[in-house]
């Protein structure tokens, strides 16, 4: 492929520091807005009095993340053939666009369809977002980038919840239309600002794209069922097509093929040469099992402060605020930290503070106070906050430049593999546990509990990084 060429010109760090942060919150916070709108959603778009049930209005938020999946690799390996800010900004395009439409959409099929054409923008965006950013900063400051884009990207996903309750009451249209000129604001930034070449002459590689987009899809296709069936044998054996034994027999398929293509080609689009790295590796598992993890409280913890303790969407989207704030202080000090002592103590230690925080949520019920709650939250906003810019500046530091497309799409990949599989088995394993004889609060407990140990796996994993990885693209740093 010949020697990398520059990722981006001179721009200001800050400058592309507010760029990213534009698309990157934008991206993230629409993958979690709609949860707690969808009820409202559902009632509006429906025939009066034949509201549609929740595995259909489940697919406004699925389709989302579905093409997000499937999309985001392809997209980090074109930014690298056709320049990363050009495709950056084409996702501001496409995500006003999606957006608009969702907010004009009259019926669930439609805005399911929408929120689809939506996530092609957002793929864009969380693809390219990470690579612009270490582009822009020095390898000595990447820690400092990363905390910062990490507590964008954390902020976004947990502020949703919160930010979709209030304005619900307004219109839930708003949640939807809001985006336009925010968006249009981004993208006229980024066009002035970044006129950037790409990073590698080498082909596209379609058939590499097909194949890992069909497979990702059967995937997610497959766990859609799981949160409103929970996981009993035979009701999932008896899913028609693409689900069931049929359909997870095709995504193997898929992916065995897509693996046998891949080594092949010359200019491949995911380089599985780097999945035998053990800071790439290690740094992908762990930040998988955090997402992972922290679902469970995003799609439990709203349903626990509305059917059991009675509050209202507005006051329940003010309680989850402390999650966020929490990331807004602490995931900054968490990059300062990687940059001065090294990734793996505060990876780790973080981590293990996310899953302290989840055994804590775990304690609540119907009679502890509201100031103990928020407490607990910003327990596990703190555990999230120190581990997310350590870990991310170890998976983008592991890769070199020519690769940091790649490398961005992959974590924005296990970030939303991370958040489908944890809400697929929690909201599962609640099921279950309902249907077994417990309550709400003691079957939430059960689930939080159990989600503590993915955070401890995940510190093991964390613990695991080589020594001494690279700390930046082609730079030597600190463990």
């Amino acid at each position: 492929m010949g020697e990398p060429l520059p990722a981006v010109p001179a721009v200001s760090k800050w400058a592309m520091l507010g760029m990213v942060s534009v698309g990157v919150f934008m991206a993230t916070l629409d993958s979690s807005i709609v949860n707690v709108a969808l009820p409202t959603v559902r009632t509006a778009l429906s025939p009066p009095g034949e509201p549609a049930d929740i595995g259909q209005a489940q697919w406004v938020v699925t389709a989302y993340m579905l093409v997000i999946a499937a999309t985001l690799m392809p997209f980090g390996r074109l930014g690298e053939l056709r320049g990363k800010g050009r495709i950056y900004g084409l996702g501001f395009l496409f995500f006003i666009l999606g957006s608009a439409l969702c907010g004009l959409a009259q019926s669930l099929p439609m805005l399911a369809a929408f929120r689809g054409l939506q996530g092609v923008g957002a793929s864009m965006l969380m693809a390219l977002g990470p690579a612009l950013l270490v582009g822009a900063f020095p390898p000595g400051e990447m820690g400092r980038a990363m905390g910062l884009i990490g507590m964008v990207v954390a902020a976004g996903v947990s502020v949703g919840p919160g930010l979709g309750g209030l304005l619900v009451g307004i219109d839930w249209r708003t949640i939807f239309l809001l985006n336009v000129p925010l968006g249009l604001l981004g993208a006229r930034w980024v066009w002035r600002a970044i006129g950037d070449v790409p990073s590698d002459r080498g082909p596209f590689d379609t058939g590499g794209a097909v194949l890992f987009g069909g497979a990702i899809s059967l995937l997610v296709f497959l766990l859609a069922p799981l949160a409103g069936r929970g996981l009993e044998l035979p009701a999932l054996l008896a899913l028609p097509w693409p689900q069931g034994p049929l359909g997870l027999a095709a995504a193997l398929a898929l992916l065995v093929l897509f693996v046998r293509v891949e080594m092949r080609r010359e200019s491949p689009m995911v380089d599985l040469g780097l999945m035998r790295h053990r800071a790439f590796a290690s740094a992908g598992l762990a930040s998988l099992l955090s997402f992972f993890a922290l679902s469970s409280t995003a799609i439990l913890m709203p349903f626990f402060l509305y059917d059991v303790r009675g509050f209202s969407p507005t006051q329940i989207g003010l309680m989850l605020t402390a999650l966020p704030l929490a990331l807004s202080v602490l995931a900054p000090l968490g990059g300062r930290l990687a940059d001065r002592v090294g990734v793996r103590g505060p990876a780790t230690a973080g981590i293990l503070v996310m899953g302290g925080g989840l055994l804590l949520l775990s304690g609540v019920n119907g009679s502890t106070p509201v100031a103990d709650i928020v407490a607990r939250f910003l327990v596990v906003g703190v555990g999230v906050g120190l581990f997310s810019a350590p870990n991310n500046s170890a998976l983008m530091g592991s890769v070199p430049r020519d690769r940091l497309g790649l490398a961005g799409g992959m974590l924005a990949l296990v970030r939303t593999l991370g958040g489908l599989l944890g809400i697929a088995a929690s909201v599962s394993m609640f099921t279950l546990l309902r249907a077994g004889g417990l309550d709400f609060t003691p079957a939430m407990s059960r689930v939080f509990q159990a989600f503590a140990i993915a955070c401890a796996a995940g510190a093991l994993f964390s613990l695991a990084r080589p020594g001494p990885p690279s700390h930046a693209p082609g730079s030597p740093g600190k463990v």
